[in-house]
């Protein structure tokens, strides 16, 4: 999708068919214009949607020019140039993330 009521519309419709869904993010670093945020998805109505994932944010002019997702793999990890996280803290396993903390 391409322009801003374009995806406001698509945004509104992905809501009003999954309103509980939620980004968790476990990590957000910031390099030059580029956000990238690690962590998982959850939705009570929908198992398809609960997912460790990668989220990225090109701004320019401090606003979102890009949104992307990506899942959370090794590949994808080297693409964005991604470290492994270390220490008893850390939601992140060597595969992507371990899951939902309680």
């Amino acid at each position: 999708m391409v322009g801003r009521e374009r995806m406001l519309e698509g945004w509104s419709g992905f809501f009003r068919s999954y309103p509980d869904y939620r980004n968790v993010f476990g990590r957000v670093e910031s390099r030059d214009d580029l956000v990238i945020m690690l962590g998982y998805s959850t939705c009570s109505n929908e198992e398809t949607l609960e997912d460790p994932a990668i989220w990225t944010a090109r701004i320019e002019n401090d606003l979102v020019a890009e949104w992307r997702v990506y899942t959370d793999n090794g590949e994808n990890r080297r693409r964005l140039g991604l470290e492994r996280a270390r220490g008893p803290r850390s939601m992140e396993s060597d595969d992507g993330i371990d899951g939902k903390r309680s």
